[in-house]
């Protein structure tokens, strides 16, 4: 009995030892290696800064670093649920909806933030399931409006033109519509905001999509003609453009700078939409933009745009004239395709651009004059460092350090810092 008792307590003391040199490793686990060429970066896990008032941010869709060299974010933390938010409904220390806005500085402070969008009411007389956490008296009442503008109901993206204007759109129900702010949160304008039946096609030039997904996905602005434009691509399929001042109408384009193709009305749902087009991974590619999904314009005057589900980048005119195209990871078929969005490095001649792909959890590296693949980091999936969840947006700030953003339950930023 006592010879099978010492077995037991050595094989307990080599599970011990097992379980602490396996949570050691967790722990050091290193990000995986860069691969291939280009520029070089580390990830800085230290930074940001936690957050203050025990904020909680949520599905992180859009990031952008500003001439100044803040780094600004986009957020859906009014979808966040009762678990995550135990301190507003009074019932536990932690946390509090965050604002969808908020800017960093290169320390990883926040400096500048406001809310977009309200979240749901947390109704205390409503039936709750047995395991719902319950809504205290105390809990906190958000306002059920937005000052001065209709409220986003899914934020998207943010953007920061040369004037210092902060753009936003958001891509959910009724999001129809731009929002322009000052540098503080002021609300200087709004484009569109149009829901009612019929409205807000690919023939809408007053409107972004309004569909159960539908709204804007990307901004940028050139200012030798004062203008803002617009991916509106979830539910519908092209690129449209205002006035920056005004919010006037000026043009819009479809796939290789054609007219987008009619939408039709949904009579079930209400919504206007086009038709998707069928995924091309050879030849030539589709005569539609699949899902638009972010827009760069470069001094130069071309306007990159992100076919995310066409696995493409279109290279445009200011008029829209079509230019080249190129395809990345163009096999990849599954179903949240491989270009997200564009971040370029600071070097004069701007000579690499990095693209999120989401569905392969990683970033690659492009040679910009070629569109030719010559590394990439990430690869792997997970909350680890240096892993991506769900890679949904990229930016670098004016140092050429790169972040990265994570939507759906990823929900976190990550800066990776360019080693020099």
């Amino acid at each position: 009995m006592l010879q099978v008792f010492k077995k037991k307590l050595a094989g307990a003391a080599m599970l011990a030892m097992l379980l602490v040199a396996g949570s050691a490793g967790l722990t050091q686990a290193a990000p995986p290696p860069q691969v291939g060429a280009g520029p070089k970066f580390k990830l800085n896990t230290d930074w940001p800064k936690a957050l203050p008032n025990n904020w909680h941010i949520g599905p992180l869709t859009g990031i952008y670093g500003d001439r100044h060299g803040l780094v600004w974010t986009s957020s859906q933390s009014n979808r966040l649920g009762d678990y995550d938010l135990s301190q507003d409904l009074g019932n536990g220390d932690c946390c509090t909806i965050a604002p969808q806005i908020i800017a960093f500085d290169q320390a990883g402070n926040v400096v500048k933030s406001w809310f977009v969008s309200v979240p749901p009411p947390r109704n205390t007389t409503r039936p709750r399931g047995p395991f719902d956490p319950p809504v205290m008296p105390n809990a906190k009442v958000y306002p059920t409006t937005c000052p001065g503008f209709k409220c986003i109901s899914n934020v998207h993206s943010v953007y920061v033109d040369s004037k210092d204007n902060v753009w936003v759109v958001g891509n959910g129900r009724g999001d129809s519509h731009i929002l322009k702010f000052d540098y503080n949160g002021k609300f200087l304008l709004q484009i569109g905001g149009d829901n009612t039946k019929g409205c807000c096609g690919n023939q809408d030039k007053n409107n972004l999509g309004a569909g159960s997904q539908g709204g804007g996905t990307g901004i940028a602005y050139w200012a030798p003609t004062n203008e803002v434009f617009v991916t509106d691509g979830y539910i519908n399929r092209r690129v449209i453009v205002f006035d920056a001042d005004t919010g006037a109408f000026k043009r819009m384009w479809g796939a290789y700078g054609k007219q987008p193709q009619p939408s039709v009305l949904d009579e079930r749902t209400g919504d206007m939409v086009s038709p998707k087009p069928t995924r091309v991974h050879e030849g030539p590619g589709a005569t539609e933009f699949d899902t638009l999904h972010g827009v760069t314009i470069l001094p130069d005057g071309v306007v990159w745009i992100a076919d995310r589900v066409g696995n493409r980048i279109q290279q445009f005119k200011i008029d829209g004239t079509f230019i080249r195209e190129a395809f990345v990871s163009r096999k990849s078929t599954n179903g949240t395709g491989t270009v997200y969005g564009f971040a370029f490095s600071n070097d004069k001649d701007m000579k690499y651009v990095y693209i999120a792909d989401g569905g392969n959890k990683k970033v690659h590296i492009l040679e910009r004059a070629t569109l030719q693949e010559v590394g990439s980091f990430g690869g792997c999936g997970g909350q680890m460092p240096g892993c991506f969840n769900h890679v949904h947006v990229t930016a670098a700030d004016t140092a050429g350090n790169v972040y990265t953003g994570e939507a759906a339950s990823g929900a976190r930023i990550q800066r990776w810092d360019l080693v020099k």
